[in-house]
């Protein structure tokens, strides 16, 4: 008889990443994932801690799973465990944790469960998570983790509480992944990490080098880069510029800006100016014309005047931005931004409405200039859409809405002929 699992995961995409590797070592043991909890014998739930409200929300699953469950084996794994076990087990001293540096154990622990044993397993080591089984969420999609652990010190961060310093994985070994994955049929890779534009500063190596040494494998398929720190992209990006002009990468940039206000970048040492990235981005944009650029913003932190969130909207004016990740500042234990006095909530609330506004106006604008100015595009089927049809993505990685009966995993031109704040809509252009 099989042990049935629920598994519920939470945040980034390196994140969803061990979550694919936890469900493949268990699938290849003989374990089953169901749909819904009432059918489980063990909850997981593979957590995240980089805001409150995420935070919250699952303190309190874990809450409502031990009233509602109590005779399911209960496992929390990811950030969590690492950075607040004291909360975890305070909900319930009896459940099982698993810390994000021990992801491969996660056949013991289950088995642990099994014979209603506790199992604790946190703490820090050097754990490459390559070429194990996985159970991909989309098979086109491989999530491929180069490294784990960042080498910032922002004085917000939770997460380096829990991921520690920077560990780069093997370039060879994640090199052998993706070819892995090729073969199976994945068509999109994503480069996920704390920050993939560190990848390599422990290791005499760095990002453009693994991004060249992964386009020497002969297919046909797309890179997606993950969020680079704006300090680790300085360092970069004179190297990466030649390598982002591959057609198998996706032109597309997350750099998460977090303030316009070169004050509150310093309190949050984050170790750069606005200008400085606004005038990088400015240079990007002019050489890959149709670049995607996605910041994230932090509304709210302690001190920021009203003149300095004001920095903030005349930085993302200037960048314009595809995609702007607001969050709502919200304290986390142990960080020296907990030690600074906050501000009203009332205040962060009214600010992240006003950003929110721009940053939707400049969305539309953005996606309305490919209707203009690029209407036909090559596109790559990916995901079928929530509500019907099929998302594929541009060249700059813009999510296109297709209503036309499409094969996922293929490549197609396009006629662009709408745009909507967060995606385009097209029609495939027959041969």
């Amino acid at each position: 008889m099989h042990t049935n699992i629920f598994m519920e995961s939470f945040g980034c995409s390196f994140n969803q990443a061990s979550s694919e590797i936890m469900q493949g070592i268990l699938v290849e043991n003989n374990f089953q994932f169901v749909e819904k909890i009432e059918d489980s014998d063990i909850i997981i739930l593979n957590t995240c801690i980089v805001k409150t409200n995420t935070e919250a929300k699952i303190l309190s699953k874990i809450k409502k799973y031990t009233i509602n469950f109590p005779k399911k084996g209960l496992l929390i794994t990811g950030c969590m465990p690492e950075a607040l076990s004291n909360k975890v087990l305070h909900i319930n001293p009896h459940l099982s944790i698993i810390g994000p540096h021990f992801i491969t154990d996660i056949l013991n622990a289950v088995q642990n469960i099994m014979q209603h044993k506790q199992f604790i397993q946190i703490g820090k080591r050097k754990e490459e998570k390559l070429c194990l089984p996985r159970k991909f969420q989309n098979p086109l999609i491989a999530k491929i983790q180069i490294a784990q652990g960042c080498s910032n010190n922002c004085s917000y961060c939770i997460t380096k509480q829990a991921m520690g310093p920077l560990h780069s994985y093997s370039m060879e070994k994640i090199v052998e992944e993706i070819k892995n994955d090729l073969n199976r049929g994945s068509k999109e890779v994503w480069i996920t990490a704390q920050d993939t534009g560190c990848y390599g500063f422990d290791t005499n190596t760095s990002l453009p080098k693994l991004l060249d040494s992964i386009l020497k494998i002969p297919s046909n398929f797309k890179i997606r880069i993950g969020m680079m720190n704006p300090r680790s992209f300085m360092d970069i990006q004179e190297e990466l510029i030649p390598i982002f002009s591959h057609p198998n990468i996706y032109k597309f940039l997350h750099i998460p800006l977090q303030s316009g206000n070169d004050e509150i970048l310093q309190k949050m040492n984050r170790q750069y100016t606005a200008s400085e990235i606004e005038d990088l981005l400015s240079k990007w944009r002019k050489l890959f014309s149709f670049l995607s650029i996605s910041i994230d913003i932090i509304v709210g932190f302690p001190s920021e005047t009203e003149v300095q969130f004001e920095d903030t909207i005349l930085a993302v004016k200037k960048i314009q931005p595809d995609i702007v990740n607001i969050s709502k500042f919200g304290t986390r234990p142990k960080t020296p931004a907990a030690k600074m006095k906050p501000i009203p909530s009332k205040v962060i609330k009214k600010r992240s409405t006003v950003l929110s506004e721009i940053c939707n106006k400049i969305a539309l604008s953005q996606n309305r200039n490919y209707i203009r100015e690029n209407a036909i595009q090559r596109v790559l089927s990916i995901t079928p859409g929530k509500k019907g049809g099929i998302i594929a993505r541009t060249d700059s990685y813009k999510p296109v809405l297709l209503e036309d009966i499409c094969d996922l995993g293929r490549f197609y031109d396009v006629k662009l002929v709408g745009a909507a704040r967060n995606y385009l809509m097209g029609v495939v252009v027959k041969d």
